[in-house]
């Protein structure tokens, strides 16, 4: 095979390119992104702003859908950030996006060595809260020692006067909620429950040696 090109001299190459043998020309499928995420969904963090992983899966292709993927917000003109770690290495991609609070829409786009590619749109909100929940009222229903949040809220309890409000929440027994935000636990007038209550977005008491209360059933006859 030679070349010549359109200049007033008509350079010719002078080397041959093609194997004695010949090519084989091998056609590709699409790239399609299979799995793009966060989507239509709400992600909680106490923290802001809040750390976002976007996870991407790739399929088809030049090479089984391995690929190099990028985001950008949609409306953006600026160019795409690459994935990290996104190399063509893999048809899993995943990388971390700091967020605000609110409402989010990002393009993701991926590419394979082929110059096949694909673009899906994900949109999803963040919402950020920093704060622990509060006990809004604690009374007596139905032979149970009822307990309410400001929030949604799972909460825990230890019985033990030695360690009181020294442990971990995960390591309380739960106190049984049917909405997270009413909490019923036995009418016990023999014990103080030392409790710890932890919203959605994981927030609880500042400090590990604090409970959000500390409560006793009292005697009904006594009341």
């Amino acid at each position: 095979m030679k070349c010549q090109d359109l200049s007033p001299q008509n350079n010719t190459n002078k080397d041959y390119y093609l194997k004695p043998e010949g090519y084989t020309l091998q056609g590709s499928r699409a790239l399609v992104i299979t799995e793009a995420s966060p989507n239509a969904t709400t992600i909680y963090d106490s923290t802001s702003p809040a750390s976002v992983t976007f996870n991407t899966k790739t399929l088809g292709g030049t090479q089984d859908g391995k690929a190099m993927c990028f985001y950008r917000e949609v409306g953006s003109t600026g160019l795409y950030t690459q994935f990290d770690n996104s190399d063509y290495s893999s048809n899993i991609h995943s990388t971390i996006v700091p967020l605000k609070n609110g409402e989010h829409s990002y393009s993701i786009k991926c590419n394979d060595r082929g110059g096949n590619s694909d673009t899906q749109v994900i949109n999803f909100n963040v919402s950020i809260d920093n704060k622990e929940p509060l006990i809004a009222r604690a009374y007596y229903e139905d032979n149970q020692l009822k307990i309410m949040t400001n929030e949604k809220a799972e909460c825990r309890y230890f019985t033990s006067s030695t360690i009181q409000c020294n442990y971990e929440f995960e390591d309380g027994d739960p106190i049984t909620s049917y909405d997270q935000i009413n909490h019923l636990a036995k009418w016990n007038t023999d014990e103080d429950l030392y409790i710890k209550c932890q919203d959605v977005y994981g927030n609880q008491p500042a400090k590990p040696n604090e409970c959000s209360i500390i409560l006793r059933a009292q005697n009904r006859n006594n009341l």
